[in-house]
C-alpha cells in the first residue's frame, strides 16, 4: 500500500462525514486511525493541495482556510507529520508560515464596533482581494475555473540567501513519505482492518460510493439539524405559554410579535415533519407529538382562519391541509398538498394572496382551482416544455462543471428527465388585491437559475388572469 492508496482509502472509508474543515477531519482521524496513518492521510493531503512543486507560503495563504482552534490545530499537526516522515525544513516552515490573503486583515476586526470594520474595508485593496478569488477559484475549483479563462499560478519554492531551497522539494517529500508508509505497512493494514475497506466489497465502483457518503452524510446532517432543534421547540413552548396566557388582552405590539412567533414556531414544526419523513429522530418524533398537542391546546394563538365564512373555509379546506397567514391587511393561505394538482414529475404546491376579509375573491379562487382541476394535467404538461425551453436558453451558456449533473441523450443535449430533476419544486400561485385583480402564475426553484428562478404564467379564462 502507498501513501496515495491509503489517501484515498480515507476518502471512501467514511470515518469522517462532517466535510466542515481538515482540521475537523483531522481532529477525527486523530481519534480514529492509528498515528501512522494520521501521518500518511495529513502530508497526503498537503501534497495534493500544493500545486507543482511545494511552496508553504502559497499553501498557507490558499489551502489553509480555517479559522481558530480549526486552523491552530490543522497547523500544528500538518507540522508534526512532517516532522514524523522526516521532512523537518519544511515542518519548521509551516509552524512559522504567515498567510499573505488580503482578506486577513478582517479576521481580527472587532464585529461590535462598526468603526473598526468600516476602517479595515477603507485600507484593503480591492484588485488585490479580486485576484485573491481568482488565484482561490482556480485552485479549489479547477475545472470551472478553466471553463473562465482562470489557472493556478505557477508556484516555484523559494530559495534561501545561498541560493539554495529553503526546505525539502516535492520529490523529496514524496520519497520520505513513501519510506515512512513502507516502514508503518502493519499500523495502515490494520487501520483497515478495523475500519474495512468499501473498495473490496462485490460490485464496488467509486461513483457509488461516492453517492454512499453522499446519502450518509445528507442523513448525518438530518439527524443533527433535528438534535439542535429539539431545545428550540422546548423554549418556543415555554416562551408562547407563558407570554401568551391570554390573548384577548394582548396589545397592538404584542400581538404582532405574538404572529412573528407562531410563524416561527409553525415553520419549525414544518420543518422538522420533513426532515423527520426522511430520517426519523426518536426524540424528534416524540417532541413533533408533543408540539400537535401544544397546539391543538392553544387554538387561540396558532389557528387562523382564512376568512369569516365557515363554508368557504370548510370548500378551501377540501382543497388539503393548508396554513394561514395574515399579515396587516393581505392573507396569505398556503397547501402543501393540494388535492388534485399533482403530477409524475412535480411535487406542487399551491399558494392564495386576498385581501383580507374579501370573500368574493376567495370564492373567485375556488372556482379557478375547480376549473385547473377540470384541466389537469394539461396545464402541467404546457409548464413542462415551457420548463424545457426556459432550461435550453441557458443550456448554451452553461459551463462544462455546470453541466456535469445533467446527463447527454443522443443529439449532445442534456435529456429533458435530467432538466425536470432539477427544476425544483412548483409553486403554483393566485394573486389578488383591490378592486378583485387577479393574477397567476407558477413558480419553480430551477438550480441553473438560482438566482431567479423560473416564473410562468398560466391562464384562467373566466376570470382573465394572465
Amino acid at each position: 500500500m502507498d501513501a496515495r492508496d491509503y489517501g484515498e482509502w480515507c476518502d471512501l472509508s467514511g470515518i469522517y462525514l462532517a466535510n466542515l474543515s481538515r482540521g475537523d477531519r483531522y481532529r477525527t482521524f486523530s481519534r480514529t486511525l492509528s498515528k501512522a496513518g494520521l501521518n500518511t492521510a495529513i502530508v497526503q493531503d498537503f501534497l495534493n493541495d500544493n500545486h507543482g512543486e511545494l511552496n508553504v507560503a502559497a499553501w498557507r495563504t490558499y489551502a489553509v482556510y480555517e479559522l481558530g482552534d480549526d486552523q491552530k490545530l490543522r497547523l500544528k499537526l500538518t507540522t508534526d507529520a512532517l516532522h514524523a516522515i522526516g521532512a523537518d525544513k519544511i515542518a519548521a516552515a509551516v509552524r512559522n508560515a504567515k498567510s499573505y490573503s488580503p482578506f486577513d486583515a478582517l479576521q481580527d476586526v472587532d464585529l461590535s464596533n462598526p468603526g473598526s470594520f468600516l476602517d479595515a474595508v477603507k485600507n484593503s485593496d480591492p484588485q488585490a482581494m479580486l485576484n485573491h478569488l481568482r488565484e482561490n477559484l482556480s485552485r479549489m475549483l479547477p475545472g470551472m475555473a478553466a471553463d473562465m479563462g482562470l489557472t493556478p499560478t505557477p508556484q516555484a519554492p523559494p530559495d534561501g540567501e545561498d541560493g539554495q531551497p529553503l526546505y525539502e522539494t516535492r520529490d523529496e517529500v514524496e520519497r520520505l513519505l513513501a519510506a515512512y508508509v513502507a516502514s508503518h505497512q502493519k499500523s495502515l493494514l490494520d487501520d483497515l482492518r478495523k475500519h474495512g475497506d468499501p473498495r473490496d466489497e462485490p460490485g464496488y465502483s467509486y461513483e457509488a460510493r461516492m453517492q454512499e457518503l453522499d446519502d450518509a452524510r445528507r442523513r448525518q446532517w438530518i439527524l443533527e439539524a433535528q438534535r439542535e432543534d429539539l431545545q428550540s421547540f422546548q423554549s418556543m413552548m415555554d416562551n408562547i405559554r407563558t407570554r401568551y396566557a391570554d390573548v384577548g388582552t394582548l396589545d397592538k405590539r404584542t400581538r404582532r410579535k405574538l404572529e412573528q412567533d407562531r410563524r416561527t414556531f409553525l415553520e419549525l414544526v414544518r420543518e422538522n415533519r420533513q426532515r423527520a419523513a426522511e430520517h426519523p429522530l426518536p426524540e424528534m418524533t416524540a417532541m413533533l407529538e408533543r408540539a400537535e398537542a401544544f397546539i391543538g391546546r392553544h387554538p387561540d394563538v396558532f389557528v387562523r382562519k382564512p376568512t369569516a365564512d365557515e363554508e368557504l373555509n370548510r370548500r378551501l379546506a377540501a382543497i388539503g391541509d393548508y396554513d394561514v397567514d395574515i399579515d396587516g391587511r393581505l392573507t396569505h393561505v398556503t397547501w402543501d398538498q393540494p388535492e388534485g394538482l399533482q403530477c409524475d414529475w412535480n411535487l406542487f404546491a399551491l399558494s392564495l394572496y386576498f385581501p383580507s376579509g374579501n370573500n368574493a375573491v376567495v370564492e373567485t379562487f375556488l372556482r379557478m382551482i375547480e376549473r385547473l382541476r377540470q384541466r389537469w394535467p394539461d396545464p402541467a404538461s404546457v409548464w413542462r416544455e415551457e420548463l424545457i425551453a426556459h432550461f435550453r436558453i441557458f443550456e448554451a451558456q452553461m459551463a462544462g462543471w455546470e453541466r456535469e449533473d445533467y446527463p447527454l441523450g443522443e443529439d449532445g443535449l442534456a435529456t429533458d428527465e435530467s432538466i425536470l430533476q432539477h427544476a425544483g419544486r412548483g409553486t403554483i400561485s393566485v394573486y389578488a388585491e383591490e378592486g378583485e385583480w387577479i393574477s397567476t402564475s407558477v413558480w419553480f426553484g430551477v438550480e441553473w437559475d438560482q438566482e431567479h428562478g423560473c416564473e410562468l404564467e398560466w391562464e384562467d379564462e373566466e376570470s382573465g388572469g394572465s
